[in-house]
């Protein structure tokens, strides 16, 4: 066998094919770990499209719902309106009923103290109002 020598293009070239390899492992290492990281990008732009949509579907629900309130709250106030003027109307009505119903108090009270005058002038016997 022959000795080596330093320099020998033999193993200069096993070397930088060593070399190359080590360096082509470290780089399909890198592309594994790149495309593991893009995978899990991927899935997280999925997720956040869907929680887009969610966000998107509840806004639309709650614009529905601040419609749907909207209109409840107009319809109770027009029934708020109709049942005030309503109250209005029976409460006046009452009031009106209440003063005739006092006139005609006073005015029985009038005729029953009239009739009571005439009894005593006609000579009935006296009574008094509490024995009634």
């Amino acid at each position: 066998m022959m000795a080596k020598r330093d320099g020998d293009p033999e193993d200069t070239r096993k070397g930088s094919l060593l070399a190359d390899l080590g360096s082509a492992e470290r780089e399909a290492k890198a592309a594994r770990s790149a495309a593991e990281v893009a995978a899990l990008a991927v899935a997280a732009a999925e997720g956040a499209e869907e929680a887009a949509r969610a966000t998107e579907d509840a806004a639309q629900a709650a614009m529905q719902a601040a419609s749907h309130a909207k209109v409840a709250a107009s319809r109770a106030r027009s029934v708020a309106g109709h049942t005030a003027a309503t109250a209005y109307t029976i409460s006046a009505t009452a009031q009106g009923g209440k003063a005739r119903a006092d006139r005609e108090v006073v005015q029985a009270e009038q005729a029953e103290s009239d009739a009571r005058d005439r009894f005593h002038e006609a000579g009935g016997p006296a009574r008094s109002k509490e024995t009634d």
